[in-house]
């Protein structure tokens, strides 16, 4: 959009804004009209400008892969006129603003940026029953100890045969996007997973285990299985004994494993596990 067309956008929302519902037909189209141009703008920047904000530190490197994003794609889908996410954050004013990274010449991988308004658009007719009645208030994707990531969830479903959600396709490229357009600054891990060093990923892997005992795989059966904390701790220390006698666990070790599962539960910030005798 030009300087002018932007200008103009900027005026008509103020002028709906304070009027008080009293405002022509032709005013409200061409804001619209306006308005559906600087978002498809915005989404076909959108890989570039994520890029600037990860070089100026505003922005996280796997936001593509986060279900904010994923549930923003959500209602960008639905709507025309949703706003893109973080299309209107920028780098702080107090600090010398870097330039994004050159993208790796040569690939063909991201020279489709234009058709923004367009894939959101072809993908509608693909949403499920769920997205189309999810709001952002009440959003179709929450992070849970299964599915951490967009990734995960979209691995998920190919592994069942399902066909995976466009939101979740678009997760995807998106993050496939970020990696070629950082010309070589990004790693894989980091547009997937963020910016982890060995000692974080090392010490992840400790606060989410007990004695070589899954977290994450035990909160998986506890949402799924009937019985009770008790009975299933017991089993699964019981497996592991079996499996990994090394680990030197006792039937006794069940009162701290759940502590510890408890503990990691509180610290992931995840809802809360049906609950169990």
């Amino acid at each position: 959009m030009t300087d002018a067309e932007l200008e103009e956008l900027e005026l008509l929302e103020d002028k709906i804004s304070n009027s008080n519902g009293d405002v022509s037909k032709e005013l409200i189209d061409r804001y619209f009209e306006l308005l559906r141009w600087k978002i498809d703008e915005d989404l076909g920047e959108e890989s570039w400008n994520i890029s600037f904000l990860v070089a100026n530190d505003r922005v996280e490197p796997n936001i593509f892969n986060s279900y904010e994003w994923v549930n923003n794609c959500v209602e960008q889908i639905k709507y025309q006129t949703h706003p893109v996410l973080f299309s209107d954050v920028y780098p702080s004013l107090n600090i010398d603003w870097k330039p994004p990274p050159e993208g790796i010449g040569g690939f063909n991988l991201i020279d489709d940026y234009w058709r923004g308004r367009e894939t959101l658009d072809s993908y509608k007719k693909y949403l499920s029953a769920e997205a189309l009645e999810a709001t952002e208030d009440d959003p179709l994707y929450i992070k849970n100890p299964i599915y951490p990531t967009p990734v995960e969830r979209l691995i998920a479903d190919i592994r069942c045969g399902s066909i995976p959600a466009p939101e979740l396709l678009l997760s995807l490229a998106k993050a496939f996007d970020l990696y070629f357009s950082s010309g070589g600054e990004l790693t894989l891990e980091e547009v997937f997973f963020g910016r982890h060093k060995a000692n974080d990923i090392r010490a992840n892997r400790r606060r989410s285990s007990y004695k070589g005992i899954s977290l994450q795989e035990f909160d998986f059966c506890v949402r799924r299985s009937s019985e009770s904390l008790d009975e299933l701790a017991l089993s699964f220390i019981r497996g592991h004994m079996s499996e990994f006698p090394e680990a030197k666990l006792i039937p006794e070790n069940g009162p701290a494993l759940l502590k510890k599962y408890h503990r990691w539960k509180t610290a992931e910030g995840l809802a809360k596990s049906k609950d169990k005798d």
